[in-house]
């Protein structure tokens, strides 16, 4: 049986993500395994738990120590997790630490660190992660270059030796040159004879020459419609008859197709909140603000999430994770920045999903009182602050165009029918759809809903407001979730995983033509805050 490989386990800071994937890489490409939570975390995991698991089976715990990292709340609790996990009795020192220092930060260490063995990286990465490989997994690094059987660059491009080489003597290459000068005259010689013969005279009575028909140009001709040729006949030619010309017959105008008409580019600003993971769960969730197309993004809101943009563009409300806790309601400036943020909801409670009213007097939110999700209402209440109204059981809600008295909201019925319904401000309900689907917004026209469901993957929706012509937008292996209405309704912007990281996407209306937005500089994933159950904590939100 093959000897178990000891696991890692890395922990680092946000900003130095990229150094964490490489090592992460090098050391699966020497044939360990371990916990690198940009890999190993799932959607819809438990962060938590995974880190948990993640500590308790490693066997070299790596912790990446750089200014940021010494100075992240959430690393030093991975840190002391693991020396707490080291001392246990029974575990003999498991996990052995083995701290990867990456700035000059030494002095910074705590002291239980620096009295443990460390890899310095800050001069040459190459040499000490071969170290690591060596002294913390016991494993041989790769054969250096220029080792026996490897060919350095230098080496490759340094000019060989043409004495080792088998060069030619002198005399062969005389006479090659020689050969080469006697062919060439030769070939001059011909040409030159040819040009100076007299014309052969034309034998009239002969019979008629073969022609050979000219060389085609270069360029192709044009292609000919396709009309067929009439059959050559056996008549035999006069060779004294003068041939006429045939006649040129003209080609038809070229057809020109019209393109596939696409949808004009997009245009307005879009805000969504971004779970980073740089220190503690409700630490790390910031709103950042960028243009349709995804330039100009910018973070607005530190310890924030689920963003909504009022209609007119005017305002931002969002959830404030930092305290004083719960819904708050900003301007915003020319630069997009909130201006006088005011708590209008506070928090002892779960609230989810903010949306506007069209007239912009009122905000509806989910809430609960418990973590469980079967106990949620959907609640509104003034945009200038007041008392707010339990409107009915229910989430996620989306107001209906023009009609500030009913709301979209995914809910079940008394018979466990679940899925999109009307709901009035009464708490009666109308359902639209019960296929299980959730997270609806309508359309900027009031005529149709886009919305998700969860079978395995996360995919995309769109059903007219009566509940007639619902389709599929989106199918595959990957999660798209989390979406909205272009302010023209032209396009629906989304959340996806499908490149391979988390990242906002855009498709036509219909499902065509998915483009994936550019990643803000320095942001490495845009993952929604729950995964790929998406459940709105990380609105994406549009305005002009």
């Amino acid at each position: 049986m093959a000897e178990r490989k000891p696991k890692f386990f890395i922990t680092h800071s946000f900003k130095n993500v990229d150094f964490a994937q490489r090592m992460a890489n090098d050391l699966r490409a020497n044939g360990l395994d371990g916990f690198f939570d940009v890999a190993s975390v799932n959607p819809g995991d438990n962060f938590t738990d995974r880190i948990s698991h993640g500590l308790e089976e490693c066997d070299v715990y790596l912790p990446i120590l750089s200014h940021a990292s010494l100075a992240s709340r959430w690393c030093n609790e991975e840190i002391d997790a693991a020396v707490a996990l080291s001392n246990e009795p029974g575990r003999n020192g498991r996990p052995r630490i083995i701290s990867v220092v990456i700035d000059d930060c030494q002095n910074e260490m705590p002291v239980f660190l620096r009295s443990r063995l460390f890899i310095d990286f800050t001069k040459s990465y190459d040499a000490a992660f071969s170290e690591l490989l060596r002294r913390g997994f016991g494993i041989a690094p790769a054969p250096p270059p220029g080792a026996a059987g490897t060919t350095t660059a230098a080496e490759r491009s340094e000019p060989r030796d043409v004495s080792r080489a088998g060069a030619r003597s002198p005399v062969v290459l005389i006479g090659a040159a020689i050969a080469l000068i006697l062919v060439l005259g030769g070939i001059l010689f011909a040409v030159f004879s040819q040009k100076s013969q007299p014309p052969t005279p034309t034998n009239v009575a002969a019979a008629p020459a073969v022609i050979a028909p000219a060389v085609a140009p270069a360029t192709a001709p044009p292609a000919l419609p396709p009309t067929a040729l009439p059959k050559p006949t056996d008549t035999p030619i006069p060779s004294a008859t003068p041939q006429t010309a045939p006649s040129v017959t003209p080609l038809p105008a070229p057809i020109v197709v019209p393109p596939t008409p696409t949808a004009a580019a997009p245009a307005g600003k879009i805000a969504f909140s971004v779970s980073t993971g740089e220190i503690s769960f409700l630490d790390s969730q910031n709103i950042w603000i960028m243009n349709a197309d995804g330039s100009g993004a910018t973070q607005i809101i530190r310890r924030a999430s689920q963003p909504a943009l009022s209609p007119d563009g005017n305002k931002i409300a969002y959830f404030q994770w930092s305290n004083p806790i719960g819904i708050y309601v900003a301007d915003l400036d020319a630069n997009l920045l909130p201006q006088n943020p005011k708590l209008i909801v506070p928090a002892a409670f779960i609230i989810k999903s903010i949306a506007w009213s069209p007239d912009v007097q009122s905000i509806a939110y989910s809430w609960s009182s418990t973590a469980n999700a079967r106990n949620v209402s959907v609640r509104v209440i003034p945009t200038a602050g007041g008392a707010s109204t339990n409107v009915g059981n229910g989430k996620n809600p989306s107001w209906i165009k023009d009609d500030p008295q009913h709301l979209v909201v995914d809910t079940c019925d008394n018979s466990n029918h679940c899925g999109l319904f009307k709901m009035a401000l009464d708490g009666s309900a109308t359902p639209i759809i019960a296929d299980g689907g959730g997270l609806p917004v309508e359309s900027p026209d009031g005529t149709k809903i886009v919305y998700q469901r969860a079978s395995g993957q996360t995919q995309l929706f769109i059903v007219n407001v009566d509940g007639k012509s619902g389709k599929a937008l989106t199918t595959g292996s990957h999660n798209r979730g989390d979406a909205t209405w272009s302010p023209d309704g032209k396009f629906i912007f989304y959340r996806s995983d499908e490149s391979g990281t988390w990242a906002i996407w855009r498709m036509n209306a219909d499902g065509s033509h998915p483009t994936m937005l550019p990643l803000p500089a320095g942001m490495a994933s845009l993952a929604p805050v729950n995964g790929a159950n998406f459940n709105n904590e990380s609105n994406l939100t549009m305005a002009p």
